[in-house]
């Protein structure tokens, strides 16, 4: 090959190899040295030690290069050979074989190459293609033509091989040249071409480009022609490019600039006007939402004298400035409302200080808390407040704004990525927390529920991060400050940001955000308010929705901001809500304190109550509130009894006679003990320890005897009403009490062979035993489960005097027992209360369970509009027959557990159906995690626990699919603990079990749900095995897999299916009717 200085031959696209040469240079006269390199990573410079080869006596001219590559194509030939000063020079990347380089530069405006009579002329030239020998060009000012490769717009080959082998001609009156292309060409006028390339083998078509002439009139204006939302405060910066005129030799070009909001007065040049040297002027401070229009006139003075003028019009543009508004508060730096697309693409700022800010992403502005607000994804939306950075230094500040989301994410940021430097206000672990790099500080409130929340943070000047407020509704909501003492000193390196952390470009927010605002103070708690417009009363107490208040409460509120010193309260108070949320004015009373006894209340009634601030001729009013009081009695609640060596008592073995009683003779020698109690992993107060023995040889608690011998051979403790410290009394029947209730709780070593019971005594005597087991929803086996239990009791079944309660006891084992046998355990006892009539859904009966469906789940022991809606919901809804297809191992008996890259089997000789989705060879062991007691399987602990993706659990059937039937696979699926929001799939698969048919997903509930998946068996289906698979998110357990197939799909809740047919229609209306308004209270 030849070295050739300053120019290279293109590189083929066959080239497989390239080595690159590297020169050493040396001083004249001494040889230079070139070190020879394979190179495969183009983007790296080689070492020198890295050569394979050098050469040492060759002598470069200094001035040409330093690098030399040679790229080799598939002969071993070097087909090109480039020369450059460095690494980037010779690692260009390979060329096409179509024509590149245009010059005019595509897209351009350029001057003409010559004048042609009335307009002008353009020679077009180009670097032909690797390999091309023939080139053909078309030429017009319509795209179509050109893209089209009309013949009529042909440029043929380059008209001037010889002068011009690479060129063509445009608007040039020489007839070598196509009469179209003779034609002069204009100014300010798109122009298109294409030159096609080719050899004897193939063709090359070319990209089309284009170019526009520019015109000698000034071009390109800035704000440009037609803008809106220019800000005209402070200035406006006008600036253009100047026109096809420049030529200093000839003349001096000077510009008039012509601007007003009049057109006419612009464009006849009567407007306010200036002449500058430069093609740019600044006007201004210019009127709020106003057209403007202006232009610019060249001037061109020869300079030659008389020095005449040549002035050439400009073209009239317009554009209009952004609305701007007055400052509202010199503290309120920042107001960003976002309700709407006020200006395209920006967060307007309502202020006055014009800090608006850019949308970035896809937010999209939809409803919000108040007017507009704007919905951001969580994957790159935010708003950036161009050139605002936020309050900085140690300054006091405020930040507030209503969010909605499900999801942590930053709020508001700014500042610098440094300790003490950095504002951000965030959600994290579902509450609001404010961090600045060396530290930070948490709020106590969940706010990511996917409802609407007023927040906000306060900063005093010179403050340190204890100094934090951070509230929720308008109220001081902080939890805990980590590193309190850091002082802020808050940086400038980024804007302020909404939506995301700015210091990080992460944290990007998923939800909707409304009405956010910076001041460049601390707000007061009262302004807080304000700002969250919670003008009304807050903070009930009771609470709103309490249950279980006392029956003498003492209403508190806090009153509204602007509540008057006298009188400001008007408190409203009923258990009727529509005359409390009418207001009826004979409920009204008139209050100066924020506090109301409203006397003794009714037990198990929902009273409601609102109160209005007022502040002549003002009136806020409040929200409607409510609260239910208790709806029962207290019998025992345990927590009177003070230890055994505390003398004063008084002591839970006296009001409960047990086996030794007070250790004077007081006992009833069976074989109870008792003791209060505090175990702190069950109970976080005070509880009756049960212990029990009735084998004849007993804990003697008094003397501390092991194995004391005692007279009966069963136990039981006996409290006397009169003397229990509630005060209950002797009848048992006022308030419309009716049920006996009382928590226990078990212990797996518990005996079950005795049974557990309870006995009332009137004035004449005991009444009869009520034993454990009695309903349908109790099992003697519950008293050795290691949870809460609640043993409810009719009343009435104990076939006493009801107004004459004597004594209460409770007992394990028969009276009548004659002789010692294993019996013994413990229970924990709290919670003896009277009851009132209550929604107990597994007291009702069969027929009644069946039309109180509503709400789904959690039955309210009521037949009324809630059934209604449901059944209207599903209303002519089919419930085709379900034909059970068998699942083998459908309780999951085999514990598979499927956890991270791993499956787990409980029982080492598993040789179950069901199969884990694992590596051959992977890890396999036994074992089972345990769901914490919280999440109780339907049958025993037969579960299987969903792992992180992409495991699967999945099974093959030996049945087929059917065309047309409908399968439905069903699961009843939990998490143990509430707030993971862990997910749950189900697939219908192919024979393949990786093709994945139809697929369901959701989020598994803190109880469990039964979820379902539908397929409806397709013709490519038909005749291969049914596969089912399933996988779930780490903490999320599957239970009883039920697999049936019908005629047609499912199209209504079965529960709504009264009359038991296929179709919901009037016949499922008229067995709702026959109950409807109908209750299921115990007793």
């Amino acid at each position: 090959a030849t070295f050739v200085k300053g120019t290279y031959t293109p590189n083929p696209l066959t080239a497989t190899s390239l080595i690159v040469g590297k020169i050493n240079w040396k001083p004249n006269g001494t040889p230079d040295e070139l070190f020879l390199f394979n190179v495969t990573d183009l983007s790296t410079e080689p070492a020198e030690s890295e050569a394979f080869a050098s050469i040492t006596d060759l002598d470069f001219d200094q001035s040409a290069f330093d690098l030399i590559a040679m790229y080799d194509g598939t002969n071993s030939i070097t087909d090109e050979i480039r020369f450059g000063n460095t690494f980037a020079d010779v690692m260009g990347a390979p060329i096409t074989n179509t024509a590149s380089s245009p010059d005019p530069p595509d897209g351009s405006r350029t001057p003409p190459t010559g004048p042609e009579g009335d307009g002008c002329w353009m020679l077009m030239t180009f670097t032909p293609g690797y390999g091309a020998t023939t080139h053909t060009a078309y030429f017009s000012e319509d795209f179509n033509d050109v893209n089209d490769r009309n013949p009529a717009v042909s440029l043929r080959s380059p008209p001037y091989p010889d002068a011009f082998p690479t060129g063509y001609f445009a608007g040039y009156d020489d007839e070598t040249l196509p009469d179209f292309a003779r034609v002069p060409l204009e100014r300010n006028v798109i122009y298109y071409w294409v030159v096609d390339e080719a050899n004897d083998t193939n063709d090359y078509p070319g990209d089309v480009w284009n170019f526009t002439i520019a015109s000698e009139e000034a071009w390109d204006p800035t704000p440009a022609d037609g803008a809106r939302y220019v800000f005209g405060e402070p200035s406006v910066a006008l600036s253009w490019q100047m026109g096809d005129v420049n030529d200093p030799e000839m003349y001096m070009i000077t510009y008039d600039v012509y601007w007003g909001t009049d057109e006419a007065a612009v464009l006849a040049g009567t407007s306010d006007t200036m002449n500058v040297d430069d093609p740019t002027h600044t006007i201004g401070p210019l009127n709020s939402d106003t057209d403007y229009y202006w232009k610019v006139d060249t001037r061109l003075m020869e300079n030659v004298s008389p020095f005449p003028v040549t002035i050439i019009p400009g073209s009239v543009w317009h554009f209009e400035t952004i609305l701007t508004v007055p400052i509202v508060d010199e503290d309120l730096i920042g107001w960003w409302k976002l309700d709407g697309d006020i200006v395209p693409g920006i967060a307007f700022d309502s202020s006055g200080y014009a800090n608006h800010g850019t949308l970035n992403g896809d937010p999209q502005w939809v409803v919000g808390y108040d007017g507009g607000a704007l919905e951001f994804d969580g994957t790159g939306d935010y708003v950036n407040i161009d050139g605002y950075k936020g309050v900085l230094g140690a300054h006091a500040f405020s930040v507030t704004a209503w969010i909605k989301t499900t999801t942590n994410a930053s709020i508001v940021s700014w500042g610098t990525n440094a300790n003490g430097q950095r504002m951000g206000f965030r959600l994290d672990n579902e509450v609001l927390r404010f961090e600045f790099g060396g530290g930070n500080v948490i709020a106590n409130t969940q706010v990511t529920d996917g409802e609407w929340h007023h927040v906000a943070m306060t900063v005093p000047g010179n403050g340190t991060l204890g100094d934090v407020i951070l509230y929720v509704e308008g109220v001081d909501d902080m939890g805990v400050a980590n590193n309190p003492a850091n002082l802020f000193n808050l940086g400038s390196t980024v804007d302020v940001s909404i939506g995301r952390r700015a210091t990080h470009n992460d944290r990007y927010y998923n939800g909707m955000i409304d009405d956010v605002r910076v001041y460049n103070k601390s707000l007061s708690d009262k302004e807080i308010k304000i700002v969250a417009g919670l003008l009304n009363a807050s903070d009930p107490n009771p609470s709103n929705g309490t249950a279980d208040v006392a029956k003498t409460p003492t209403l508190t509120w806090t009153p509204g901001v602007f509540v008057a010193e006298t009188n400001g309260n008007e408190l409203y108070f009923s258990s009727d809500a529509s005359a409390v949320s009418g207001r009826e004015p004979g409920l009204k009373l008139t209050l100066t304190d924020p506090t109301y006894a409203p006397g003794t209340l009714d037990m198990g009634e929902t009273y409601y109550w609102a109160v209005d601030t007022v502040n002549d001729p003002c009136n806020w009013p409040g929200d409607l509130w409510k609260f239910t009081t208790i709806n029962y009695l207290v019998i025992d609640d345990m927590n009177s009894y003070v230890p055994y060596d505390n003398s004063a008592g008084p002591h839970i073995f006296v009001a409960w006679r047990d086996g030794k009683g007070d250790c004077a003779g007081s006992g009833n020698e069976t074989g109870a003990n008792l003791l209060e109690s505090t175990p702190y992993l069950i109970a976080s107060s005070q509880l009756m320890e049960y212990d029990w023995d009735n084998d004849g040889l007993v804990f003697n608690p008094c003397t501390g005897t092991q194995d004391d011998p005692r007279p009966f051979y069963y136990s039981k403790i006996e409290a006397q009403v009169a003397g229990l410290p509630s005060g209950i009394g002797s009848n048992w029947t006022i308030e419309g009490v009716k049920a006996l209730s009382l928590l226990f709780y078990g212990d797996p070593a518990n005996s079950i062979n005795d049974p557990l019971w309870v006995q009332l005594s009137d004035g004449s005597g005991p009444g009869e035993k009520v034993e454990y087991g009695k309903y349908a929803d109790e099992s003697l086996a519950d008293i050795q489960d290691p949870g809460w239990h609640e043993w409810l009791i009719d009343l009435n079944d104990f076939d006493v005097d009801l107004t004459n309660v004597v004594s209460i006891s409770i007992g394990v084992g028969d009276e009548n027992a004659t002789g010692p046998h294993i019996s013994s355990g413990t229970l924990y006892i709290d919670d003896v209360r009277l009851y009132t009539p209550r929604c107990i859904p597994s007291r009702n009966s069969a027929e009644f369970a069946k039309v109180d469906y509503a709400p789904e789940g959690d039955p309210d022991c009521v037949v009324n509009y809630k059934e209604l809606e449901i059944m209207a919901e599903n209303w002519l809804g089919a419930v085709p027959i379900m034909v059970p297809i068998t699942v083998p191992d459908a309780g999951f008996d085999d514990h598979v557990l499927s956890w991270g890259d791993y499956v787990y089997i409980s029982d080492p000789a598993y040789t179950g159906a069901w199969k884990p989705d694992v590596v051959e060879g992977a890890y396999v062991d036994y074992g089972y995690w345990d769901a914490d007691g919280d999440l109780p399987a339907l049958s025993g602990n037969n579960m299987i626990y969903g792992g992180d993706v992409p495991d699967y659990i999945y099974q093959i059937l030996d049945e087929t699919f059917v065309e047309g039937e409908a399968y439905t696979l069903s699961v009843w699926v939990g998490q143990p603990w509430s707030g993971y929001g862990r997910g749950w799939w189900l697939y219908f698969t192919a024979e393949d079990y990786t093709d994945n048919l139809i697929e369901a997903s959701g989020s598994a509930a803190y109880s469990w749900e039964q979820v379902s998946l539908v397929y409806t068996a397709t013709a490519a289906a038909a005749g291969k095995k049914i596969g089912i698979k399933m996988k779930g998110d780490q903490y999320v357990t599957f239970e009883d897999v039920t697999l049936f197939h019908s005629s047609e799909p499912l199209t209504a809740d079965p529960l709504v299916n009264l009359h038991e047919d296929t179709k919901i229609d009037f016949k499922d209306f008229a067995v709702l009717g026959d109950s409807f308004l109908d209750e299921g209270m115990f007793p």
